[in-house]
């Protein structure tokens, strides 16, 4: 385009911003004002700009996906709405579809939704912007599917979340400032292998986001909800978080009061065989369920319950299930900084059909459960309780084996390196550690045990019981108050 045309469409596209001082036929999809249930799924607005002006009840009548260029809800918000859709090419499984570009300052309530790739607000696009958006008392739910999100679906060829899914080599979206509280979002995947013949083929559930590995999110949070992921194939691995099913950076983002599940438990021997180089594994945290390539800054997980089923390993953690870089070039690189996890549960068990013999680990840790490549710094887990159990739905043990790697605050460090932190210990194991198995590098770092034998591998100091409150952490930590709070009686917390 010449020179004197760029000038010409800026200054035309300015001038659609501030307002319509020239004819909208000239701006593109053109902006439109929104007030009632019919005008929100009229065809007629698809491509243009929405602006909502008023307060929407869809009275329970089912939907298809809206397709506006953008939308703007104005602080408003739409309840009360179903939206189902079988593929995800289809419309519906969310309440915006692809095209759309920007949404904000929106509230959903009570939304119902199903599909095979599922967000309460879209489930895939391309570089979509969402900002101030919030989704509350809704429920979401995938069956032969892999994706969900209580805000993004996102979109690998096969899964879901707020923000569902999306890669480096994918679309993507940008998340900042939304909130998903009291959802419930379930995901089940196929028995049929064979459906997953584009090669995209794990689970990826959070409150927010099923996945956003090339983007960041920051100032999302996750409360009082309900996420559930079941593998039902040995070859499907859930990746669930309390935020994030999987993502690459996140900053300012917390997880409270959640009931987290990856299941990844019943494989016969006939799955075994025809995927031998295949162990079933599954992944799941306070926050992220697996945290790869990018960095973690000022968030937290508290009051989560999770639970890890597999046949084969689990990775589970008060922050994040998994961590860190593959590549050894990263390994002085800082990958979670300024974090931390509280009072918390996290509960992991083997099971298998069959006499089934695959291998059997599990990486369990206060704040990461197995961290890779990458430095940790200025984080700690506060009565993280970690159990081996049974199966929610009754079943015991398949058999017991001595392959734990758990830890008060890392389960496992193949590489990892952890600097100023701290891990209180809660645990029904006996010879329970504060910091994980290969844990080879943790400078001024420091533990405290409730159990009764506890380790202390990493020769950190003992701290006791009074020195985790007030800014008995601070120094210790090097814990910024710029970026903290210190009470009297209290851990530190997070000061956004």
């Amino acid at each position: 385009m010449k020179k004197g045309v760029w000038k010409l469409a800026a200054l035309a596209s300015a001038l659609c911003l501030a307002g319509g001082l020239i004819p909208l036929a000239a701006c593109g999809g053109g902006k439109v004002e929104i007030s009632t249930f019919e005008q929100l799924v009229s065809e007629e607005n698809s491509g243009k700009r929405m602006v909502l002006t008023a307060d929407i009840d869809c009275g329970g009548k089912e939907i298809e996906s809206i397709t506006p260029e953008s939308f703007d809800g104005q602080g408003h918000t739409i309840k009360n709405a179903v939206i189902a859709s079988s593929s995800y090419a289809e419309k519906g499984g969310a309440l915006f579809g692809r095209d759309t570009e920007e949404i904000s300052n929106l509230t959903v309530e009570g939304f119902e939704v199903t599909g095979t790739y599922t967000g309460a607000i879209i489930k895939y696009g391309g570089e979509c912007t969402i900002t101030n958006v919030h989704v509350k008392d809704s429920s979401l739910e995938v069956k032969d599917g892999l994706y969900a999100g209580g805000i993004w679906a996102g979109y690998t060829e096969a899964k879901q979340g707020i923000l569902g899914t999306s890669g480096s080599q994918f679309e993507s979206a940008t998340i900042t400032d939304c909130s998903v509280e009291n959802v419930n979002i379930k995901v089940a995947s196929s028995k049929d292998y064979s459906i997953w013949d584009s090669g995209y083929h794990d689970i990826y559930a959070g409150g927010v986001a099923g996945t956003s590995i090339r983007t960041g999110a920051s100032g999302c949070y996750a409360k009082g909800c309900t996420i559930e992921a079941v593998s039902n194939h040995v070859i499907v691995i859930p990746n669930v978080g309390g935020v994030f099913g999987t993502i690459q950076s996140f900053s300012k983002c917390y997880a409270e009061d959640n009931t987290i599940t990856a299941d990844a438990s019943y494989w016969s021997d006939k799955q075994l065989s025809s995927a031998s180089d295949t162990t079933p594994k599954a992944y799941v945290g306070g926050v992220v369920g697996l945290h790869s390539y990018g960095t973690a800054t000022e968030s937290y997980g508290k009051g989560n319950t999770i639970y890890a089923y597999s046949a084969g390993t689990v990775f589970a953690g008060g922050l994040a299930g998994s961590s860190g870089h593959k590549e050894q070039s990263s390994a002085q690189d800082e990958y979670i900084v300024d974090c931390y996890a509280a009072e918390t549960s996290i509960s992991a068990g083997h099971f298998a059909k069959d006499a089934v013999s695959c291998e059997d680990e599990r990486y369990l840790g206060g704040l990461v459960g197995y961290m890779r490549y990458g430095v940790v710094r200025s984080c700690f887990a506060y009565k993280v309780a970690i159990s081996d159990s049974n199966h929610a739905d009754g079943t015991t043990k398949k058999y017991d084996t001595d392959t734990f790697r758990y830890g008060g605050f890392v389960g496992s460090a193949s590489h990892g390196t952890f600097a100023r932190c701290a891990g209180w210990g809660v645990s029904s194991i006996p010879a329970f550690d504060v910091f994980g198995e290969k844990v080879s590098s943790a400078t001024n770092c420091y533990a405290y045990s409730d159990a009764e034998s506890p380790l202390n591998a990493s020769s950190c100091t003992l701290l006791d019981a009074e020195d985790w409150t007030g800014e008995g952490l601070k120094e210790r930590l090097s814990l910024s108050a710029e970026v903290w709070s210190f009470r009297e009686g209290e851990i530190p917390t997070l000061a956004f």
